[in-house]
């Protein structure tokens, strides 16, 4: 996946040794990566206490996991997710442990921390300083999974849980993050409630991030309706939520949940100009698992200002949903302070500025030996500062940061990791950047350029513009849709690879492939000006050759570095797939359909899913929306009809049981429910009971979809 310039803190010269397996107690320093998604990079077996510090983990699958128990501290470590064939990516995930320390450390394109199964014989548990870009559990083949950055699932009655001072920055089609903070039957005591403030988390969408489609938020409360832990004692506090879609901080459920002081700000509109459609509340209170599930709640004293661009409400103004409660809260949404319209990606921008000043005039350092917050944000990128616009003035100035003006030394690029090898300008001179030789294309050796045209477009402004050289070789490119750059006689090692490219006029999505591996996923290019390095960039070579291919939209590609960072860990000859790959007509189908229901007698919306006629699965639904996943076998051929069957509606004392579908996605592609290719069909199949498709199924029936035939 790429990563903004933030994600410059990869250590030059990374040499990994194999996954390791820690099973006694101590301080271990060391770098492991593990090249295997079913083999975690670091696996703690031990219930003596183990530090784990000063190190860089890195994988397609867990990087550090404690299979049960455990009493760990993890510290000054990087993680770097690498994606595989399945979800679980996370930095560190662990079960019935006993103490968790993470504290200080930097992770990148990972599926962030998972804690489970932990109660009153767990000590603490400290997520604190933490610096983190892109939360992101989609697979290798871009199928989309459900991670957070802290997720807790029956972590309860636990003392001393806190969640404080971390930057999560999730970039729009660069992250796939559903809720980044989520208690799921999780929380503290009464004597002792769980704590989460002074965060600053940025970002929560889905993909592609205009999608209106989005179950996630940047804070949630949730439950489960059974079972004997449940979320409660929860406050959270001075933290800062911007730009997430659906909702920012719901309590959806639980006991004893105490939102205060927090600031939300959202503009609805992406780095490109583009819309937040997801965006539907700011705040949202409501009891979706019944009153002995939710009880002695509250919101209050909020800074809010969340736009909504697809949803017609007017909280306070209109365009605006700030606030949003079912009514299940007396007292709740007191002490909001709305901010004035209009709100804009510069009135964003001003709470990243305050989150730098609250670092500052607090004393905090956060990310690997205090490293601090970068000198970019993808969401604001060509923006430049003004004053930020607290309730009440911050103790100190605030932390302004100014991208530099067109002809100076320019934004600050990551530190390569690995040693230099080489760099080429594409369709342009030779030159030096950073103290390394660039060769011009058109005389480097061993390169091959194919399906690309030559463009050059010096009079354009560049955003945030860098350096004088630098700015010219940007403006020097190949562009397509399926450029393909090919280094042969390159040694077998590992590399890591930055790729320059740019926009000269309108936005273009497409994706880059390394040596058959996807790096970069439906990157959105921006408006004219807009430029990105994107990288580091994982890339093995076991054949001699090294491979750069765009796919999806056009990409001007201006110039490619590329660093070695150690030996290749297998002998083994890998052959990298097609690219793109070509659709498969027996291949099995992924299905998903996002789906939640109504409740009557107790029970929940219950469905069926067919394809092409076959029962593939049936699921019984809860209350919050989440995504089913199915699979159709091969033998079925290509999925040209997909039925979804409501089978158990019912109206039990004043409850009326329904199932609401919002879409569904087949192999990645997403059919609204709503769309001209879907038809409702109540009750019995066929007869004259056919309608439009719809959203929310009211009665016993099947929504039909009609899928392309090739």
């Amino acid at each position: 996946m790429g990563a903004s310039a933030l994600a410059g803190m990869s250590p030059d010269g990374i040499t990994f040794s194999n996954p390791i397996e820690i099973t006694r107690g101590g301080t271990y320093t060391g770098n492991w990566k593990s090249t295997n998604p079913s083999v975690n990079a670091v696996t703690v077996s031990t219930s003596e206490p183990v530090i784990i510090q000063n190190c860089n983990v890195a994988g397609p699958g867990p990087l550090i996991r404690l299979p049960w128990g455990g009493n760990v501290e993890v510290r000054n470590c990087r993680g770097f997710g690498i994606k595989g064939n399945f979800h679980e990516n996370q930095f560190f995930i662990a079960a019935g442990a006993s103490r968790i320390i993470v504290e200080n450390n930097y992770f990148q394109n990972t599926s962030g921390i998972t804690l489970g199964s932990m109660g009153s014989g767990t000590s603490e548990i400290r997520i604190l300083k933490n610096k983190i870009l892109n939360i992101d559990c989609r697979n290798s083949s871009g199928a989309v999974g459900m991670c957070n950055f802290v997720g807790l699932d029956k972590v309860s009655n636990v003392p001393n849980i806190e969640i404080a001072w971390n930057q999560v920055i999730n970039e729009p089609n660069n992250s796939n993050v559903e809720d980044n903070i989520n208690f799921y039957r999780s929380g503290g005591s009464s004597s002792n409630v769980a704590r989460v403030h002074d965060n600053y988390i940025q970002g929560g969408y889905p993909i592609p991030a205009s999608d209106p489609q989005f179950s996630g938020t940047g804070m949630i409360t949730d439950e489960g309706g059974s079972g004997a832990e449940h979320t409660a004692y929860v406050e959270s506090y001075r933290n800062q939520f911007v730009s997430i879609g659906n909702t920012a901080m719901s309590i959806a459920a639980g006991h004893d949940i105490r939102y205060y002081e927090n600031r939300i700000v959202a503009s609805g509109v992406l780095p490109d100009g583009s819309k937040v459609n997801s965006n539907f509340a700011g705040m949202q209170i409501a009891s979706y698992y019944g009153p002995e599930f939710f009880y002695n709640n509250s919101i209050r004293d909020q800074t809010a200002a969340y736009v909504t661009p697809k949803y017609s409400y007017s909280v306070p103004t209109s365009g605006r949903n700030d606030y949003r409660s079912d009514g299940a809260c007396a007292g709740c949404g007191t002490g909001i302070t709305h901010l004035p319209s209009p709100v804009t990606k510069q009135s964003e921008f001003a709470e990243w500025n305050l989150w730098g000043s609250k670092l500052t005039s607090n004393g905090i350092a956060i990310g690997v030996n205090g490293e601090g917050t970068g000198s970019e944000n993808v969401l604001f990128a060509g923006l430049t500062s003004t004053a930020p616009v607290p309730t009440s003035p911050p103790s100190t100035p605030p932390v302004v940061v100014t991208p530099p003006a067109p002809g100076t030394s320019g934004p600050v690029l990551p530190t390569p990791p690995g040693v230099f090898y080489r760099a080429i300008n594409f369709n342009g001179p030779a030159l030096s950047l950073d103290s390394h030789s660039w060769e011009a294309e058109s005389a480097a050796a061993n390169l091959s350029v194919s399906n690309g045209n030559r463009f050059e477009n010096q009079n354009v402004s560049l955003q945030n513009a860098p350096d004088a050289a630098r700015s010219s070789m940007i403006r020097s490119s190949i562009w397509g849709s399926n450029v393909s750059a090919t280094l042969t006689a390159v040694p077998n090692a590992e590399y890591q690879v930055y790729v320059y490219a740019w926009e000269d006029n309108n936005s273009e999505t497409y994706s880059l492939n390394l040596n058959g591996s996807r790096v970069v996923e439906n990157y959105v290019s921006g408006s004219a000006g807009a430029w990105k390095r994107h990288g580091p960039l994982a890339a093995q070579v076991t054949s001699g050759s090294l491979q750069l291919v765009v796919s999806g939209g056009a990409a001007n590609l201006s110039g490619i570095e590329i660093y070695k960072t150690g030996s290749v860990q297998s002998t083994q000859p890998v052959t990298p797939p097609a690219l793109p790959p070509a659709p498969v007509v027996n291949a099995s189908t992924s299905i998903v359909v996002r789906a939640a229901g109504t409740i009557a007698g107790g029970i929940y919306a219950h469905f069926v899913v067919k394809a092409n006629g076959t029962k593939i699965g049936e699921k019984k639904t809860t209350a919050v929306k989440r995504d089913y996943s199915f699979s159709a076998p091969a033998g079925l051929g290509r999925v040209t009809k997909l039925e979804i069957i409501f089978d158990n509606d019912a109206f039990i004392a004043n409850q009326d049981r329904n199932l609401l579908v919002d879409f569904v996605k087949v192999n990645g592609v997403s059919y609204s429910s709503e769309a001209s290719n879907v038809k409702y069909d109540i009750g019995s199949p066929g007869g004259s009971d056919i309608f439009p498709g719809d959203s929310v199924m009211g009665s016993n029936g099947t929504l039909i979809f009609t899928l392309p035939s090739r």
